[in-house]
């Protein structure tokens, strides 16, 4: 990936505008769109086929607005606006999008922009995975693996503030549909998790927008005055955040979606990996083979509290992250009550 993002820097790729300044073709314009001259910047970013991929992606509108000069303005704006997650996203975006142009200029068919981004999500998955693993191999690499799990394990809230964990799990092609939520303090430890079976049948992003629903919804009592929101659907964190009226089969959920956030102290909702989802996840496929709702307080199930206590293990070997118990007591102060497990 690097040395995609040095040649196209540098002027080094193949693309229209560089083989007819060597005289190598008769013709600049790009033979996709026929809009512009084809640079590695309008192949990879500016190409409509390119920005149909890119625009699913819940961070395009921060750099959509700008006008880059070259490559290297827009690498630079990617890396002051963009977390490192979304920037190694962005990255194996636009290598995915160069890899589909030439397939299509080979004599390939034009594919589906889902399908492209599908595909650039599951190779920047691998590649994560992988990088993680790498670094667990390496001996004297504490500090780095401590970088890396940062980003694919969950992560602390800053204090004072909470984090809302939401997920979906579905069964048996869709006889066992089961969303999870868990809000959790500065301290990583459990505020109160949610696990609801809901009705059969229905579509993963649908049920994965339930899981926002309810999830917001329960949070809203707690009357938190700060919140963060995760979700590992980036799909459904695109539908939310993408301008003007959802027409999608889902359109209703995702308008409610976007009502509970404008009453609530959540400025937005971001998309993680499923390592850093991992107790929402759990809670999620558990109730997706009972019948019922659960909610727990503080204190969960023995396999709940295993999967919490893994991601603790982590988060408070990563230095940097301030944790503070008393967070439990404000909230219940702010109106949820210490009670013990329960199941409804």
């Amino acid at each position: 990936m690097v040395h995609f993002l040095w040649r196209c820097s540098n002027g080094f790729m193949p693309c229209k505008e560089e083989l007819f300044r060597r005289r190598i073709t008769s013709e600049a314009g790009c033979f996709r769109c026929w809009q512009a001259t084809e640079s590695p910047l309008h192949a990879c970013w500016e190409c409509g086929f390119a920005t149909a991929v890119l625009e699913r992606a819940n961070f395009y509108s921060r750099l959509a607005s700008v006008h880059f000069v070259n490559f290297i303005q827009f690498i630079q704006v990617a890396m002051e606006s963009l977390s490192v997650n979304e920037l190694m996203f962005l990255i194996v975006m636009l290598w995915v999008n160069w890899k589909e142009r030439n397939d299509v200029l080979h004599g390939g068919a034009i594919r589906q922009s889902e399908i492209i981004f599908n595909e650039a999500f599951n190779f920047w998955s691998d590649l994560i995975a992988s990088q993680t693993r790498a670094v667990c191999r390496s001996e004297g690499s504490v500090l780095l693996n401590q970088r890396i799990e940062r980003h694919t394990r969950w992560q602390a809230p800053p204090d004072h503030s909470f984090k809302l964990n939401c997920d979906a799990s579905v069964i048996q092609n869709g006889k066992g549909v089961g969303v999870g939520a868990v809000l959790r303090a500065g301290d990583g430890k459990m505020i109160w998790a949610l696990g609801l079976r809901v009705q059969d049948h229905l579509s993963p992003l649908a049920a994965e927008l339930i899981a926002l629903k309810v999830g917001l919804q329960e949070a809203m009592l707690c009357r938190p005055c700060s919140l963060m929101v995760e979700t590992d659907c980036l799909e459904a964190v695109r539908l939310v955040f993408e301008p003007g009226e959802c027409l999608a089969e889902v359109g209703v959920l995702v308008e409610e979606v976007r009502s509970l956030l404008l009453v609530s102290p959540a400025p937005r909702i971001e998309f993680v990996p499923r390592e850093a989802n991992q107790v929402a996840h759990s809670i999620a496929k558990f109730v997706a083979r009972e019948v019922g709702r659960f909610k727990w307080f503080e204190v969960g199930p023995p396999w709940l509290m295993k999967v919490i206590s893994n991601d603790l293990l982590v988060t408070y070997n990563v230095p940097g992250v301030v944790r503070d118990s008393s967070i439990i007591r404000s909230v219940n102060e702010g109106g949820v009550a210490a009670c013990h497990t329960r199941a409804l």
